[in-house]
């Protein structure tokens, strides 16, 4: 029994880290076409945090800039074999996206579904919370990778 633990605790972390890589390389391209530029627009309009960007790019300057911080977090991420410590680095990136993106759960207009009340999600509520697994897959990459730095140096 202990074996199969094994390897579904391996091929989970496998899954993990890659997978949220995939997803931010994945996402992150996509925030240079003009679709998915207008598409974000409301979220980070109505972010606390990010609003001032529109003040200084235009909306497809704005999500191309988050587009390549999303890619450079995946591809950090994906360094682990090669360099925990850049992984490590592209883990806590990832963790301050997703602790922004889900903010917006709180400042979004329209999380709820309309005429349905809570706890009825709308596209975009659904679409937002997913953010909050993403920012724990971050957080244990994070962790994962500088107990390897902290092992590879002692």
């Amino acid at each position: 029994m202990n074996n199969l633990a094994e390897k579904f605790n391996t091929a989970g972390k496998f899954i993990t880290r890659y997978a949220l890589a995939f997803v931010l390389i994945w996402v992150g391209s996509l925030k240079f076409y003009t679709y998915e530029a207008e598409l974000i627009q409301g979220l980070v309009a109505n972010s606390p945090f990010i609003f001032w960007m529109y003040g200084i790019g235009s909306v497809t300057a704005v999500a191309a800039f988050i587009g390549i911080v999303d890619i450079i977090a995946g591809l950090l991420i994906a360094l682990r074999p090669f360099n925990a410590r850049l992984s490590a680095m592209g883990s806590v990136l990832a963790v301050m996206i997703f602790a922004l993106t889900s903010t917006f759960i709180l400042t979004t207009p329209g999380i709820a579904q309309a005429g349905a009340g809570f706890p009825a999600l709308s596209f975009t509520g659904q679409f937002l919370f997913k953010d909050l697994i993403l920012l724990g897959a971050a957080a244990w990459t994070a962790g994962e990778a500088f107990g390897a730095v902290k092992k590879n140096a002692g």
